[in-house]
């Protein structure tokens, strides 16, 4: 008599063995919607990618917050070192110091230790950030307030993050093409 754990490996090697699996690696579409809903709401940027370590430097990056209507929202965000962030031209957050990135992983979520309250005007806002390094990581992330996975279907508006837009950005950049 066979044990049942037997049995289902050999179901399961079967399986594997007479399935044909099929791959096909797409890019993926660029999502501008900045919500909460899973983690397409995280933005980030790379600086030690396109500048990188071993020496103490400052960096900018610019981009637009869409926001359909007039609205406030509060975002996460999470850093090394010193960072400045600013909407329309107004400081909305500043931390000095050195000190590491730290994200904290939950099954569905990520979570991050700091917080600020954006004030959106309808339309386009700029939004910039200022982040410095020691020399170490240096990496920016934000992301509305995560939901520990809840699955949440709010009919709020929602603003877009991203350049469109902007002058003076070519199109190739604001979207991604599938082949």
């Amino acid at each position: 008599m066979k044990r049942p754990l037997e049995t289902i490996q050999r179901i399961g090697d079967k399986l594997i063995r007479d399935t044909p699996f099929e791959y096909q690696l797409e890019v993926a579409a660029v999502n501008h919607e900045f919500t909460n809903e899973t983690t397409a709401g995280m933005q980030f940027v790379d600086f030690g990618r396109t500048f990188g370590l071993g020496r103490s430097a400052l960096a900018i990056a610019w981009t637009l917050i869409t926001a359909p209507e007039d609205m406030e929202m509060t975002v996460q965000i999470e850093h090394n070192d010193g960072c400045v962030l600013l909407l329309n031209g107004e400081k909305v957050y500043r931390r000095s110091g050195e000190r590491d990135i730290q994200l904290v992983y939950d099954e569905r979520s990520v979570e991050m230790r700091g917080q600020c309250k954006l004030r959106l005007k309808r339309g386009p806002n700029t939004f910039c950030v200022k982040s410095e390094t020691r020399g170490k990581e240096w990496r920016f992330y934000m992301q509305p307030p995560s939901l520990k996975g809840a699955v949440v279907h709010d009919s709020s508006a929602t603003p877009v993050i991203g350049l469109q837009g902007a002058l003076h950005v070519d199109s190739k950049m604001l979207t991604t093409t599938k082949k």
